[in-house]
């Protein structure tokens, strides 16, 4: 499975092969303009190794990434430079993926599957940026950051708080959608049940950073097409669509908080 990092100053979610379904997303990919480099804390190394960085026949920026620390890594960054043959820098991006959610499809997909996501202890992993990109520039990637399954960390202190901030928010954004879903269950049924989900969740959030509101309402979209066609029961389908949206949303509280130092 790879991860696609897109233009500069946005925010890319790809759904991988197996979710293709439309049960849910959970893999977000943040591209920052500002060009960062790695700072540590005194004393603290970066578990994370770089290797295999090149322009692929097919003209893709290719690297691997390796996670060194003994605990999975639930999100990750690294800086992606790209410099033309006369060393002139023409790409210099840094990028985050946060995976923290994937638990939440446990049941929806394969153990295999959900075993490929994180960065896992001592298991290379590759990753894609899209080209087509000319095969004589040079790539350099170079780990910033990490997030660890404990909450803990180790890296680019800005991007660490960038990770907990955006987790917080879908936190939030969570907790208002199961709170909308259920007063839906309770007061409707069936297919205008769907609909009336549906019609609550495009109101426009305050504050939805993951856009969480616009990917469940397209979610329930789909299911009630699907539900008008006779294929899948309304009612199941916005049932599944809770204990989803209720699986994220604890994990999101488990997560969002970071682990302090002693």
């Amino acid at each position: 499975m790879t991860e696609h990092a897109g233009d500069n100053m946005r925010d890319v979610e790809r759904v991988p092969g197996w979710m293709n379904g439309g049960r849910g997303k959970y893999l977000s990919v943040v591209v920052l303009a500002a060009v960062l480099t790695a700072r540590t804390a005194v004393g603290q190394e970066m578990p994370m190794q770089a290797s295999d960085a090149q322009v692929t026949d097919t003209g893709d920026l290719q690297y691997c990434l390796t996670n060194l620390a003994a605990q999975p890594a639930t999100a990750w960054s690294v800086t992606v430079r790209v410099t033309d043959p006369n060393g002139m820098v023409i790409r210099h991006s840094a990028i985050t993926t946060d995976e923290y959610r994937a638990e939440a499809h446990r049941g929806m997909a394969s153990d295999e599957q959900l075993s490929a996501s994180l960065l896992r202890p001592h298991r290379p992993r590759r990753f894609v940026v899209p080209g087509p990109f000319d095969q004589r520039l040079q790539l350099t990637v170079t780990p910033l950051a990490m997030v660890f399954l404990d909450g803990s960390s180790v890296g680019h202190a800005q991007l660490i708080a960038s990770v907990f901030q955006r987790r917080a928010a879908e936190r939030e954004a969570r907790r208002d959608i199961l709170k909308q879903l259920r007063d839906v269950r309770t007061h409707y049924s069936g297919i205008a049940a769907l609909k009336e989900a549906i019609n609550r969740l495009s109101r426009p959030a305050t504050t939805d950073p993951g856009h969480t509101h616009r990917m469940v309402e397209q979610q329930l979209r789909d299911a009630l097409t699907h539900a008008e066609a006779g294929r899948i029961d309304a009612g199941k389908a916005l049932d599944d669509q809770l204990d989803l949206i209720s699986r994220e949303y604890q994990l999101a509280v488990q997560h969002s908080i970071p682990r302090r130092e002693d």
